[in-house]
Parts: C-alpha cells; structure tokens; sequence
C-alpha cells in the first residue's frame, strides 16, 4: 500500500480553464448552459460551479420539449463543479442533459432574491464543504444468534470511511478515499471461539487536472465508470474530454483476491472511449491482463445506453480474444463472454413492456446481510426474463416478470413472478407490497411469498415491516420438503443532515435453520 501512496504524491500539472456556452434570453439577457454528470437519486451534479457565475441557493431549469421544465437548487459548490436538489421527487433526468441559468454578474441586475437560505448558509460555512471536501463516517454492527444448536453466533462491528474532494481549496486537484474495517468474533456449537479482523481499502486516489483543458491524470487505487468491466485497479489514469467525447488509457495491477492488498502478481493495462448525450451513451475498449507475465485475459467491451421517448436500452458486451495457450487449449479464437441486455417500454401512461438478457459470470454483490428472498434472486441471475407492468391506479402497480435461468447449481429453472405495490396511501405516507413466485428446476419445486408494509413519518423517517414464505419439494435423490419462515423490521432515520441511524431486524425459522440476525448503522455526514 505504501506504493499506492506514493503514486498520489506524483501529480504536476496547471489547471484549465473552461468556458460555458452562452444564450440570449427572452428579455435579452444572456444565460449559461451546463451539463448534468451525474445523478444520485434527488442530487444532480453538473459540470459548472462557482466560477462560471453559480451562487448556493440559485435555481437552475432543466427545460424539455412540450414545455416540461425541472427546477434544480444549488446546494454545493466547488470552482467548477456543483451539486443540486431536484425540486419534483419523481424528476427523471439523464447523463448529458442541459440545464439552463443566469450567472452570478447577471443575476445581480435582475430582482430575484439573492438571500441564501438559512440551511445553505450552514452547508457552506462547514470546512470540509468551503474546501471541496464531502463524505461520510459510518460505524455498523451485524450480529447472528443461531437458534438451533447446531451452528453458531457471531459478532461484527466495523468501520467506513469515504471521501470525496473535487476542486480541493478552488485549485485543480481531487481525491476519493473508500475504507472499511470490520472484526468479527464467532462462537461455535462446541464452545470454541475465533476472531478474525479484516481491512478493506477500496479506493484511494489522487487526480489533476491538466492545461489542456477536460483532461485529467489519476494516480492510486481506483475505479471509472467507462471500465467497469475492469473493476478496481493500483495504478495510472489519463483521460482527455472534447465536448462529448472522452477517451483515455490505464496501466496498472489488480489487488490480492483474498485480501484486497496491494499485488503485482496481475498487471492490466488498456484504452477506453466515452461518447454521451442527453440521449445516448456509447462506450468501448481494449483491456489486457497478464498473470507473473503470462497471458491471462485480452479481450473487448462496448457499452451502450439509449434514452429515447418511451425506451430504454442498455447492453454490455465483453469479446475475448484467445491465443497463445488458449487456443492450444482449444478455446475459439473470438468468443463472446459476458452479455447484458435490458431493455423497457412504455405502452401509454399506464403499460410498459420489458425483456433482459444476462449470461455474465463470477458476479460479486457486497451485501451486509442475506434474506432467503435475496438469496433466492442471487443463486437464479443468469439467462433471460420479460416482463409485464401495469398501473391501474395512480398509486398501484402491478407487475408480472417471467425468468429462465441457467446459473443456478441445480441447472436450467424456470420462475413467474407477480408483484404489487401500493404507494403514498393516507397521510403517513404508508406503502404495502407482496410478492409471489413459483420456481422449477429438475431437482427442485418451490414457492416463494412475502408481504411487507412500511410508512413515512416527517419527511426523513421510514419504517418497514416484512414477513415471507419460502417452500421447496426435492425432487431428485431423496425426496424432502423444506418450509422456511422469515420476519423483520428496518427503521430509518435521519437526524439533520448529517446523521443517519439503520436498525433491521430479521428472524429466520426452517427445517434446517434458526436464526435471528441484527444490522444496525450510525453514519454522519460532512
């Protein structure tokens, strides 16, 4: 790690300017355009901040075709970079659309209030925000009792720490930090005991921008959106941005699969392009990997992503190229390896049509907890499905989702889904759902039910309830039937702005199981 380090200390180069393009208004003033980059739920990042004439507590308009038009707040900002708050909830906004705004100079001439809300005013005179510095520290605790005798308890605090820091101190650098510690201590039917600690760091990065302008050079360990095939790698990132385009190159090594330390053991390098719209999004590459230097993997990506009207398209595909020992071994020259294909529509206001296609393998999912209803969708990702989803009302829905798998252990399965869900019923905002789903394998013949309840109290409050039914028939070898009940509680809340509590509670009964597992978080905010 000490190596990973010193490449964050390596960075030089002077900082760019970028200029936004500017409209005439109807009343003959000039407004600036700038970009979405990102969207996380309600906040909108966009690529114009302080310097190109935002202010804390601005509005910006997304406006639309038809005379739609979203309304943006400003709720941070960096020399080049801002973050806001969608005034609609349910606001769909897409990489690449434009928003719309008068700069700082020119909305001084204009009457709008220029008074920034008591809540901004907090939010930036914190030190880390002046600073271009957010993130969070977070403490969690899971805990499993077994019930049965027969397996054991353990214990397992852990903590995080991530942060982000664009545009540090209004100059040209940035960095993003991702740790996470955990212990854990077992107790087994026996008596005997074992405790084993693990540290986890899964980005720390240092990156600047460079003189000519959109380009940027990242140094540590890290990951990027346009190689997500690639995951996270230890090493050097340059990428270049005209306009819509963007493309780059990165060397560098995989961590330790066991324990996430630095290795050289898998060195990987490769080049990437980027072109996105409001509309669409087009990405590719070439990667290679070698292991000890010997040939592990080369192969091609493409990314592609389509926003247009009432559809919604994404594919993923990876193109192994094999030689050398492979194809001494007998693999095809090209072959086709991961394939991910989503694809929706919508029929009207209250119809919309979907299909998927997904044969990647080795999917890791990070997840602090399983429920047998997660576990059931895990072990049955692999192969294709459709879909049905219907509105009838306003506030229902109503799903139907058929799936056929190949990536489950028991070989080829087959399940039929229907959802419901009601939302925002009553003043306490209450929402209801259920689910059914029948499932078939050559080995095994299931029933998956669960219904769950939940509500809102003020504004950052919710409470959720949960109870299941999982059954399953054997049907191969000796023949056995498997009942497994589940319930639970989460309770979220939030206090302020900057801390946030999680308790879930959940207890799991079965033929073959007892249990009750406990998850609880406490993350502040900066």
């Amino acid at each position: 790690m000490r190596r990973v380090l010193l490449l964050v200390l390596l960075l030089t180069a002077p900082f760019p300017s970028i200029s936004r393009g500017e409209t005439p208004t109807a009343a003959g003033k000039k407004e600036k355009a700038a970009k979405i980059t990102y969207v996380s739920g309600a906040t909108v990042y966009l690529d114009a901040g302080r310097e190109d004439g935002l202010t804390l507590g601005q509005t910006v308009q997304c406006r639309r075709k038809g005379g739609e038009v979203t309304t943006l707040t400003v709720m941070h900002l960096a020399s080049h970079r801002a973050s806001c708050v969608a005034a609609e909830a349910d606001a769909t906004l897409t990489l690449g659309e434009a928003v719309h705004f008068v700069p700082t100079e020119i909305a001084a001439t204009t009457p709008v209030s220029t008074t920034t809300p008591r809540s901004l005013r907090a939010r930036s005179g914190n030190w880390f925000r002046r600073n271009g510095l957010n993130g969070r520290v977070g403490f969690r605790f899971l805990s499993l009792h077994d019930l049965s005798g027969n397996g054991e308890d353990f214990t397992q605090p852990g903590l995080d720490l991530r942060l982000r820091g664009d545009n540090l101190g209004n100059g040209p650098y940035s960095v993003h930090v991702d740790v996470r510690t955990r212990r854990t201590y077992r107790t087994r039917s026996n008596g005997s005991s074992e405790t084993d600690g693990r540290t986890r760091v899964y980005r720390l990065s240092a990156a600047r921008d460079v003189a000519s302008g959109g380009g940027k050079i990242s140094l540590g360990r890290q990951t990027y959106g346009a190689l997500s095939s690639v995951g996270i790698f230890d090493g050097a990132l340059a990428q270049i941005t005209r306009g819509r385009l963007t493309a780059g190159a990165f060397a560098g090594t995989q961590p330790d699969a066991a324990n996430q330390g630095y290795s050289t053991e898998i060195a990987e390098l490769g080049i990437f392009s980027l072109w996105q719209e409001r509309k669409l999004a087009l990405s590719g590459g070439a990667v290679a990997s070698y292991a000890s230097g010997n040939l592990n993997r080369e192969y091609l990506f493409f990314r592609q992503r389509i926003t247009k009207n009432r559809f919604l398209g994404f594919a993923s595909e990876e193109i192994d190229v094999n030689r050398g020992w492979k194809a001494d071994a007998g693999e095809p020259a090209i072959s086709l390896s991961n394939i991910l294909v989503s694809l929706r529509y919508r029929l009207g206001d209250r119809w919309a049509l979907s299909s998927g296609y997904d044969n990647r393998r080795n999917i890791r999912l990070y997840r602090n907890r399983i429920s047998p209803e997660t576990e059931f969708d895990d072990a049955y990702r692999q192969g294709w499905s459709t879909g049905l989803r219907y509105r009838p009302l306003s506030r229902l829905t109503v799903d139907l989702k058929q799936r056929h798998s190949g990536g489950a252990t028991s070989g080829a399965s087959d399940s039929y889904t229907v959802s419901l869900r009601a939302n925002r019923l009553s003043p306490l905002s209450i929402a209801l759902g259920s689910r059914n789903t029948l499932y078939h394998s050559p080995s095994v013949d299931g029933r998956l039910h669960s219904v769950n309840a939940g509500s809102s109290f003020g504004t950052k409050h919710h409470i959720r309830l949960e109870l299941g039914l999982r059954e399953e028939d054997r049907t191969i070898g000796e023949k056995s039937h498997n009942s497994t009940v589940w319930y639970g509680a989460d309770l979220d809340l939030a206090v302020g702005r900057m801390i946030y509590f999680l308790l879930s509670m959940e207890t799991t009964r079965s033929d073959v199981e007892e249990n009750t597992q406990v998850y609880s978080s406490l993350t502040y905010r900066f």
